[in-house]
C-alpha cells in the first residue's frame, strides 16, 4: 500500500535557518516469508526506514546523513505519516519509536526506528520518504 502526501507539516531544523524537513510518501510493505529467513525474522517487530527524496552522496558521506539526522527530524512526523497512510488513530496515540542504526540488519547498512505497541503494523515495514525544504 503506497501513500503519497501532499504535506503533512513542515519541522523546522533547529540548526539550519528556514530549512524544513517534509515527509513527502508513506509505503507500507507487507514482510514475505520468501525474504524471511526464519520465522524469528518474518514476527519481529514493525520497522519504519527514513529515505532522502533529494539525496546527496556528499550528505551521505560527510554528514552520516542516513546514520545520525533523520531520527532528530522525522520522530515529530511519525505519528502523522502513519495516520495519514491509514494506521488507525487510537493505535498512533499508543506506539512508541526506538532509533537504531541496526533496525534492519545486524551492520549499520539500514537503519530506522523500531515500532513497538503496533498490532496493525504487524508483519509489516514502512519506508517514509522525505526532503529538505528552504523556506525564504
Amino acid at each position: 500500500m503506497t501513500t503519497p502526501i501532499s504535506v503533512i507539516c513542515d519541522v523546522p531544523i533547529t540548526s539550519i535557518e528556514n530549512e524544513f524537513v517534509r515527509v513527502t510518501r508513506v509505503t507500507i510493505n507487507q514482510r514475505s516469508w520468501f525474504w524471511c529467513k526464519s520465522p524469528r525474522e518474518y514476527n519481529k517487530k514493525p520497522r519504519i526506514f527514513p529515505w532522502i527524496s533529494n539525496f546527496s552522496v556528499k550528505n551521505d558521506i560527510f554528514e552520516g546523513e542516513r546514520y545520525n539526522k533523520p531520527h532528530k527530524y522525522l520522530k515529530p512526523l511519525l505519528r502523522q505519516a502513519l495516520k495519514a497512510a491509514g494506521v488507525p488513530e487510537r493505535e498512533v496515540d499508543n506506539l512508541k519509536f526506538s532509533w537504531s542504526v541496526h533496525a534492519g540488519c545486524s551492520c549499520p547498512c539500514s537503519p530506522g526506528f523500531i515500532v513497538n505497541n503496533a498490532t496493525s503494523l504487524s508483519h509489516k515495514d514502512v519506508s517514509i520518504e522525505y526532503e529538505y525544504v528552504n523556506k525564504e
